[in-house]
């Protein structure tokens, strides 16, 4: 008996927790999208250049109430990798 109860105990924390990293990741993985796309179309010079962006590198570890800085967060290393890869598609 003890032991479905630990079960159900451990099967409702995992939930709980997949669930609400994927709600923080949101904003970073947004944002991270976001500068990925306008980095790779400076890079290569051309402004709506339809790119495939890779899913999200990880986001660093933050407080929860940081919603606005991990979009930019997500943003800016978007941009540094997206414009990494436009310049390598120059070459």
């Amino acid at each position: 008996m003890k032991n479905l109860y630990f079960k159900k105990t451990v099967r409702m924390l995992l939930i709980s927790f997949l669930t609400t990293g994927a709600a923080f990741a949101g904003n970073y993985c947004n944002g991270y999208e976001q500068g990925y796309k306008s980095g790779f179309q400076k890079a290569v010079g051309v402004p709506g250049y339809d790119v495939v962006v890779p899913l999200c590198s990880p986001q660093p570890i933050s407080e929860f109430e940081q919603q606005e800085r991990d979009y930019k967060n997500g943003y800016d290393q978007g941009y540094k990798e997206g414009q990494k890869k436009g310049k390598e598609e120059l070459k």
